[in-house]
C-alpha cells in the first residue's frame, strides 16, 4: 500500500472548485430544459438518480426505491408518463390494462446471457 503525502497546490484547488461550478452549471442548464421543454415533474435540487427514474418511467420501466427496475404491466396515458409514482404532486392519467392489451414475455440467449423482454 503507498500513501501519498502530496497535497494539491492552490492553485490546483482552484481550478478543481471552478471545474466543479461549471459541472454544476451544466447540470442546472439540463435539469432547466427538462423541466421547461420535456415536461418532466422535477423537484428544485434534482440529483441524476431522479432524472434517471423519470426517464425510465417515461420508457415504460417501474423503479423501486432501492434501485430495482421493472418492466411495467400497465400501458400509460400520453401525457406526463414520467410523473407516476415518483412524485405524489404530479397528476397522470393512467389507461388501465384491459383484455386486448396483453403483455408478451420471450426469452433470448445472447452471448450466454438470458435477455428477458416483453413485447405491449
Amino acid at each position: 500500500m503507498t500513501v501519498s503525502l502530496r497535497r494539491p497546490t492552490e492553485r490546483e484547488r482552484e481550478n478543481n472548485c471552478e471545474r466543479e461550478r461549471r459541472r454544476r452549471m451544466v447540470t442546472a442548464r439540463i435539469f432547466a430544459g427538462l423541466r421547461a421543454h420535456g415536461n418532466y415533474c422535477l423537484p428544485k435540487h434534482a440529483d441524476q438518480n431522479e432524472v434517471l427514474k423519470a426517464l425510465c418511467e417515461e420508457a415504460g420501466w417501474h423503479v423501486e426505491e432501492d434501485g430495482t427496475v421493472y418492466r411495467k404491466t400497465s400501458i400509460e396515458g400520453p401525457s406526463n408518463t414520467n410523473c407516476n409514482n415518483l412524485y405524489p404532486d404530479c397528476y397522470a392519467e393512467t389507461r388501465k390494462e384491459t383484455e386486448e392489451d396483453e403483455l408478451y414475455v420471450s426469452k433470448i440467449e445472447l452471448a450466454g446471457y438470458e435477455v428477458m423482454y416483453e413485447k405491449i
